[in-house]
């Protein structure tokens, strides 16, 4: 008996798809698909997100000044829905240890001697 699906089938249909896109820009094909009602958007590389008008409205990429002083480019929150989230870019290196340890239990002697014996930061 004859499998009605061959194994790997996908991967020849793939290959055909493959052929056809590559005659053709992502603009044409986005067109064609759009025309016939085919929901579609193109990949962005991560070179095209950096500008990209609308990610910036939207807050998915967002400026910051790092802690270094230079400005930098970054992701935004993922899940920011009253554009309340403090936008700040990361602490240098063991910047948080005594206030982590701190509501850890940690006693501030025992930090203290932590740091002069370069455990932590």
């Amino acid at each position: 008996m004859q499998k009605k699906f061959p194994k790997n089938y996908h991967k020849n249909i793939e290959k055909k798809f493959q052929e056809k896109f590559d005659n053709h820009t992502t603009n044409y094909w986005l067109k064609k698909l759009k025309k016939n009602n085919i929901p579609c958007e193109a990949v962005r590389f991560i070179e095209e997100l950096l500008s990209d008008e609308q990610a910036i409205k939207n807050n998915n990429i967002i400026k910051l000044k790092h802690h270094t002083g230079d400005n930098i480019i970054t992701t935004g929150p993922v899940l920011d829905f009253n554009h309340k989230i403090k936008k700040k870019s990361a602490p240098k290196l063991g910047e948080n240890n005594i206030e982590i340890l701190t509501s850890l239990g940690y006693k501030k002697d025992t930090i203290k001697d932590y740091i002069k014996k370069k455990i932590i930061l």
